[in-house]
């Protein structure tokens, strides 16, 4: 399931880490993996190392080794980041990607927080290679035409776009 939004600080990283800790507290194993290698965040907000992680993943290091446990939970493992690399969207877009997804069949849920989807192909990449994808929009950042501009290239990219959470919504006051 591959979290997507048009910018930056939607939440998509927030929705990424609580829907997998959700799902690892119904006593299922699942993973969340951060496929944002420009600016990740998983592994600060979660108070694990950074490397190894993603990266080494996708230049060939066993993915089930380089998973990290949640102390929180012990249905969830983590795959942060990893070092930077110099090309995100061409390791991203590649099989090796697809391949880390094959890795992890026994788990229940692999949950794969991404980049902004307006300003890099990464998103893209990723989402194309999920079974599912969930759009963030965050309803005081987000813009119209970036909203709709990169929904429409994850529709063409062949992502299976099954719901939006929408952050930072107003609520209509009570009359009563």
């Amino acid at each position: 399931l591959a979290i997507v939004s048009a910018n930056p600080d939607a939440g998509k990283t927030f929705v990424a880490i609580h829907l997998a800790e959700s799902a690892a507290a119904l006593d299922e194993k699942d993973a969340l993996i951060d496929a944002d290698l420009r600016d990740p965040a998983v592994h600060e907000r979660l108070g694990v190392v950074r490397a190894p992680g993603l990266s080494a993943v996708l230049q060939g290091a066993d993915v089930t080794n380089s998973l990290q446990r949640n102390e929180s939970s012990p249905f969830l493992r983590i795959l942060p980041s990893g070092a930077p690399v110099g090309d995100p969207s061409g390791v991203l877009g590649a099989r090796a990607f697809r391949q880390v997804l094959d890795g992890l069949r026994a788990v229940r849920l692999v949950v794969v927080d991404t980049p902004p989807g307006a300003l890099f192909a990464d998103a893209m990449a990723v989402a194309s290679q999920c079974d599912a994808t969930v759009f963030v929009l965050d309803m005081k950042t987000s813009r119209k035409r970036a909203v709709r501009a990169t929904i429409e290239s994850l529709e063409r990219g062949g992502a299976n776009i099954v719901g939006i959470v929408v952050n930072r919504a107003a609520t209509p006051r009570s009359t009563s």
